[in-house]
C-alpha cells in the first residue's frame, strides 16, 4: 500500500476523518483521545468559521494521511486557534489502529510548524512511549473518561425539584441557551456556529434537554451526541447556571437523557471531565458514570 501525505482540502475531509474516528474506535476504543463528539463539534464550528466569518486559518495547519484509496487513514492538526495562540500549540492526532506507524511521521511534521502539545490516552502505551522518547512531558492534570451502560438497565427515578421541569431545546431558545451556556463557562455562541452543529452526523435534535423553572429561566442543560455505528453516546456540554446551583438540577437532568437514551435503544454513555473539577467529578459518579481512562496532555518543551 502506498500512504501519502495533503494537506486539507475541503469539508469532505472532516467528514472522511469522522468516519475514521468512528472505524478506529470500533477496533481499539482507547486509541484516540479525541471522541466522535468533540470531532464533530469542532468540526462544525470550523464550517461555520469559514462560511459565516471567512476565518480559513484553522485549515492551513492540518494534514492527513491517506492510502491508495483516497480514504484516510491517519490526520494531524492544530486545533486551538493555533493562528494566534503562543507555543506549546495544541494539536490533535487521530490514527487508524492497522497504521500507528504513522505516529512518528506526524510528529515530525508537528514539530515543523511549533511546539506541540499532544493529547494521549492513559492506556495508549504506544504514544505515551513515543512521546517519553522524543522529549514531551506530560502533564499532571487529566480529562477523566467516564462510561455508564445503560443496555438492559432499569429505568431510573427522576428527582425534579419542585418549580422545574425538563423540555427540549428548540430554534426559539437558542439564545436564551447561549446565556444560560455563557454564564457557566464563558463562552457565548453565535446563531450560524450553533446552526452549523446542528448538522453534525451526531446531532440528534431531541437530546438537547433544559431544566426551566416556573418563569421559563433555563436553569441547568445538558446534550447528548450519538455515535450510531459504535452505539456510544456522550454527554457534552454539562452545566448548572450558578444561582441555581446545589438543587440536583444536574443529576436529574441527567438521569432524564439516561432514560431517554435507554428507550432510543443506545448501549452505552460517556463524559469527560477535568480532573481539577471536584464538583463535576462527584455529578457524575453519582449519576453512576464510572472512570474508564485518562487523557494527559504531552508538550513539547524548549530544551
Amino acid at each position: 500500500m502506498e500512504i501519502k501525505s495533503r494537506p486539507y482540502q475541503s469539508t469532505d475531509d472532516l467528514y472522511a476523518i469522522g468516519k475514521l474516528i468512528r472505524r478506529a474506535y470500533r477496533k481499539i476504543p482507547g486509541l484516540n483521545a479525541w471522541s466522535f463528539c468533540r470531532f464533530d463539534i469542532w468540526a462544525q464550528r470550523r464550517i461555520a468559521d469559514a462560511e459565516a466569518f471567512l476565518d480559513r486559518n484553522w485549515q492551513q495547519q492540518f494534514r492527513l494521511w491517506i492510502d491508495d484509496n483516497g480514504i484516510p487513514i491517519g490526520t494531524a492538526f492544530a486545533f486551538d486557534n493555533h493562528h494566534w495562540r503562543k507555543n506549546p500549540d495544541a494539536h490533535a492526532i487521530i490514527l487508524d489502529p492497522e497504521h500507528m506507524q504513522l505516529a512518528e511521521a506526524m510528529l515530525d511534521w508537528m514539530e515543523m510548524c511549533a511546539l506541540p502539545e499532544v493529547e494521549v490516552f492513559e492506556s495508549n502505551p504506544l504514544l505515551n512511549r513515543l512521546l517519553q522518547l522524543r522529549g514531551y512531558t506530560r502533564s499532571k492534570d487529566a480529562m477523566i473518561v467516564r462510561e455508564k451502560s445503560l443496555a438492559n438497565k432499569s429505568f431510573e427515578a427522576v428527582n425534579l425539584p419542585h418549580g422545574f421541569r425538563i423540555k427540549v431545546l428548540r430554534r426559539k431558545d437558542w439564545i436564551s441557551y447561549f446565556v444560560a451556556v455563557n454564564a457557566v463557562f464563558k463562552m457565548m455562541d453565535t446563531v450560524d456556529a450553533f446552526r452549523s452543529i446542528q448538522q453534525a452526523p451526531s446531532n440528534v435534535p431531541e437530546l438537547h434537554f433544559q431544566v426551566i423553572n416556573d418563569t421559563g429561566e433555563i436553569a441547568a442543560f445538558c446534550s447528548v451526541w450519538w455515535d450510531r455505528e459504535n452505539n456510544l453516546a456522550e454527554f457534552e456540554p454539562v452545566g448548572t447556571v450558578p444561582r441555581f446551583q446545589r438543587l440536583g438540577l444536574a443529576s436529574a437532568l441527567l438521569t432524564h437523557a439516561s432514560n431517554r437514551m435507554r428507550e432510543m435503544g443506545i448501549g452505552c454513555v460517556r463524559v469527560e471531565s477535568w480532573s481539577e473539577s471536584p464538583a463535576a467529578n462527584r455529578l457524575y459518579e453519582c449519576c453512576g458514570l464510572q472512570e474508564k481512562d485518562r487523557i494527559y496532555r504531552w508538550e513539547k518543551g524548549t530544551g
